[in-house]
């Protein structure tokens, strides 16, 4: 499973979840800063990546969409890099549950 962070998430997680979801990188990173978001998820459709945001227009676009991509929204407030590590790992067997799934599109995570 590999995640694409949203530029609404630190780069700085990346570190923290490569061990569980090698392959992940970050949207800036990707050369997708201040793209529009259609742009992102063409993107992660594109090269199998799990969006993960903190924006409300992905679940929009997952409702309409559909997957691919699929999309996981963090539903924390601000989360510092440790959190979004902390919680993206703490939730790991739900997303690969949740990857595997060929009839979800979409996880809110609280």
């Amino acid at each position: 499973m590999k995640l694409l962070l949203d530029e609404n998430l630190s780069f700085r997680a990346l570190t923290g979840l490569q061990a569980l979801y090698p392959g992940s990188v970050h949207a800036v990173r990707a050369g997708l800063g201040c793209d529009p978001d259609w742009n992102v998820w063409s993107y992660a459709a594109a090269e199998g990546f799990i969006i993960v945001t903190q924006d409300k227009d992905f679940e929009s676009l997952s409702r309409l969409r559909g997957a691919p991509p699929k999309v996981i929204l963090l539903r924390r407030g601000n989360l510092s890099p440790d959190e979004t590590v902390e919680i993206l790992n703490l939730h790991h067997e739900t997303i690969r549950v949740f990857s595997a799934n060929p009839n979800k599109a979409y996880l809110e995570i609280h």
